[in-house]
């Protein structure tokens, strides 16, 4: 294993195709820091991806280790500044159908208000199982089916999109940079 600080890799740069973070952005103290790590370790072509809880969902409830949540034009604002263009997606709609997702989403939403959200697993695991019954196991392996697929929806920041759990980003680095040389193009053809 190896033990790395998202903010200082350790990697040559352009040596990675794609690099992603996945719910874990909001526990960087500089997640610019890591924006210009990720500018300088991703190849001219490559892509990061990201994947964060929606800080403006009303049932967010944010981890007490975190720094900094993001909404989704905090994100996009971030990324731009870091010389990133980026599509944002969001996922997991909140629209409740039935009267108990309605309710739970209320009991959600008002304990989040009101701090009681207990900080432990074990806490929230107990209140998981009263609200929403036996927990699923996860198996080791995701299997075809374990969970019907969510459609990504297009953002456009342009306002609060409290709708959305989940934000996804597909980001590339905006400035120009050198193009890749192909095998016996004319710029590494060697003379004899």
């Amino acid at each position: 294993m190896v033990r790395l600080d998202a903010q200082a890799l350790p990697f040559r740069n352009e040596s990675f195709d794609i690099v992603i973070l996945f719910e874990a952005i909001y526990y960087l103290p500089r997640p610019e820091d890591f924006l210009t790590e990720c500018k300088r370790i991703l190849r001219p072509d490559g892509v990061l991806l990201l994947c964060l809880p929606n800080k403006e969902w009303e049932g967010f409830n944010p981890s007490p280790r975190s720094t900094q949540y993001f909404s989704a034009r905090e994100l996009q604002a971030l990324l731009s500044n870091c010389s990133f263009a980026a599509d944002l997606f969001g996922a997991f709609r909140n629209y409740p159908r039935t009267l108990q997702q309605k309710i739970s989403a209320a009991v959600r939403k008002t304990a989040v208000r009101l701090r009681v959200i207990p900080k432990t697993m074990r806490g929230k695991e107990f209140l998981k199982r009263l609200f929403y019954g036996q927990l699923v196991e996860l198996t080791e392996e995701i299997e075809e089916g374990t969970a019907p697929a969510q459609p990504l929806m297009p953002l456009s920041p342009d306002g609060p999109m409290p709708e959305f759990k989940i934000l996804y980003v597909l980001a590339r680095p905006r400035s120009p940079r050198s193009a890749i040389l192909k095998p016996g193009s004319q710029s590494t053809a060697i003379s004899t």
